[in-house]
């Protein structure tokens, strides 16, 4: 007793596996660096964000609390600092310690910059080292302005004389308030 029966294939075959993962492989070869890319840029643009934030809360907390507050940005090392001013002592006390700008993929770090081509209209093209507000909030030393940069695109942080705070990113077309 012979019985004919039908043969269902079921699953895929070596050859239509290997097809899909080589799809896979060639597909994440192109989209790796893409990944990549739009990671470092999104770290920058935290940082910038995250000092931004900061300044503008030293300058708050001095016009609330009616005392100065100082942010220092340590320039070689890529860290800062925000310090309240203690009336009793004279001295700046640490408020927030040390912090330290991302280490950025693949070895494309983001750093500081002392020095920029040209900054943000109004502003000096060399990053402040120090921006101390007074107990109204004004910034102490004028127009301050501090960059970062990746190799591939900068940001800058600036604080005008009436101590307002603003993020810049610099474009083919200069420097455009974010």
């Amino acid at each position: 007793m012979h019985e004919n029966r039908l043969k269902i294939d079921r699953g895929f075959s070596l050859v239509e596996l290997l097809i899909m993962m080589a799809m896979m492989a060639v597909l994440a070869a192109f989209s790796v660096p893409m990944l990549t890319s739009s990671m470092r840029d999104m770290r920058m643009m935290a940082d910038a964000k995250n000092i931004a934030t900061t300044v503008n809360y030293a300058r708050m907390s001095a016009a609330s609390q009616m005392t100065c507050y100082r942010m220092t940005f340590d320039l070689d090392n890529n860290a800062w600092s925000l310090s309240k001013l203690n009336r009793s002592t004279d001295n700046y006390e640490i408020e927030q310690s040390a912090n330290i700008l991302s280490e950025g993929v693949a070895g494309s770090g983001i750093t500081f910059k002392t020095d920029s081509d040209g900054g943000p209209a109004g502003f000096p093209t060399s990053s402040a080292s120090v921006v101390t507000f007074n107990s109204r909030g004004i910034p102490v030393e004028g127009a301050r302005v501090l960059y970062i940069s990746n190799q591939k695109e900068d940001y800058a942080v600036t604080v005008s004389l009436t101590g307002k705070v603003q993020f810049w990113r610099h474009q083919t077309d200069g420097w455009n308030m974010q």
